[in-house]
C-alpha cells in the first residue's frame, strides 16, 4: 500500500480478516510527527481508529485521529484517501467502523 515514503520514513499495509474486512497499519519510523499524511484507503466508509502507540493512555504524546473524513480522490493507486495524523515513533491502525 504505501512501501515507498522512505522520505517520510512512513510504511503502510492491509490485513483483510477472513470476512475481507480491512484493517490498516501506518507506522512512522521518524521522530516528527506526520500532521497531514495522505493515506490510501481501500474501501469507502466510515474509518476509526483502532489503536494509536502514541495515546495518551499508553504514555504518548497524545497526537491521535478524532475523526477520520473519507472521500473519493484516488491516493496511490487506490479510490479512496483520508488526511490522517501519522505520530512520531508510533503506529495507528485503521478499521471500518461497524
Amino acid at each position: 500500500m504505501v512501501g515507498d515514503d522512505a522520505a517520510g520514513n512512513t510504511l503502510a499495509y492491509i490485513r483483510l480478516s477472513d470476512i475481507g474486512e480491512p484493517l490498516i497499519s501506518v507506522s512512522n519510523f521518524s521522530p516528527v510527527p506526520h500532521e497531514q499524511y495522505q493515506l490510501p484507503l481501500p474501501v469507502f466508509g466510515e474509518w476509526i481508529e483502532l489503536i494509536n502507540t502514541d495515546d495518551l493512555k499508553y504514555g504518548g504524546s497524545g497526537v491521535v485521529n478524532n475523526e477520520i473524513e473519507c472521500r473519493k480522490e484516488s491516493v496511490r493507486g487506490l479510490d479512496f484517501s483520508a488526511t490522517v495524523r501519522i505520530p512520531p515513533l508510533g503506529t495507528v491502525w485503521f478499521k471500518l467502523k461497524n
